[in-house]
This record gives structure tokens, C-alpha cells and sequence, in this order.
């Protein structure tokens, strides 16, 4: 079997995708996943009876993280 999908959504950001091959003996595939701080994570990998399943995984672009929100809570005890 094999399969593949993308998804991209430009009003949302949202972007990933996933392809898969199997011949019967062995599975490979990758997948992508845009990340929450910005970076893409790519995956690739082979899986078996003999050696399992074996990932390599890696990150493009770079993390952004905002800054904190300020905290501005005023107690009022009654």
C-alpha cells in the first residue's frame, strides 16, 4: 500500500502532511508538522519485523517564543 495527504491552511497556519509505502516486508514514510514556536518538524522512517521501528527526526526554522504576558490581577477580599 501507499498513501499521502498534506494539509495547509493559510487562514490558520496549519501545516502539515504524512506519506507512507509499505511492499510487504518493510514501511517507510515521513511526516511534517509545523510546530506551536514556528518550526517545522520533520520525521522520516523505516519500520520492520527484524530492526523495528527507527525515526530520524529534524527541526527547520527558528523557535519564536512571545513574550510574557504581564500579570496585572487586583484582589479584592470581601
Amino acid at each position: 500500500y501507499s498513501f499521502s495527504y498534506t494539509v495547509k491552511d493559510a487562514y490558520s497556519g496549519n501545516h502539515y502532511g504524512h506519506e507512507e509505502k509499505n511492499d510487504g516486508h518493510q514501511t517507510t514514510g515521513s511526516y511534517h508538522v509545523k510546530l506551536p514556536d514556528g518550526r517545522t518538524m520533520h520525521v522520516t522512517y523505516v519500520a520492520d519485523h527484524k530492526s523495528g521501528y527507527n525515526a530520524k527526526v529534524k527541526f527547520t526554522g527558528k523557535a519564536k517564543h512571545p513574550p510574557p504576558k504581564k500579570y496585572n490581577q487586583k484582589y479584592h477580599w470581601d
